[in-house]
């Protein structure tokens, strides 16, 4: 059953957006003090990744296939 499938998928989304939402209350709504704290920036990325990791394969294929072969060749150029 997708349907399924996306509603729970739509729900971790949802939970990790609402984490992000409380890690910025916690930490306080600034760019300075998100920069300068690295366990602010971590307890954010974690959330991302985690709604990174929840995409349809055919997507992360197709980045793993274009997206991150393209993302090397720009850095290997820029150092």
């Amino acid at each position: 059953m997708q349907l399924n499938r996306d509603q729970a998928i739509l729900k971790h989304m949802i939970r990790y957006c609402d984490e992000i939402s409380q890690t910025v209350d916690t930490f306080g709504n600034s760019k300075d003090t998100f920069a300068s704290n690295f366990i602010y920036q971590n307890a954010v990325a974690l959330c991302v990744l985690q709604i990174g990791e929840l995409i349809d394969i055919d997507i992360l294929w197709d980045t793993v296939q274009y997206d991150i072969p393209s993302l090397k060749k720009y850095c290997l150029q820029y150092i």
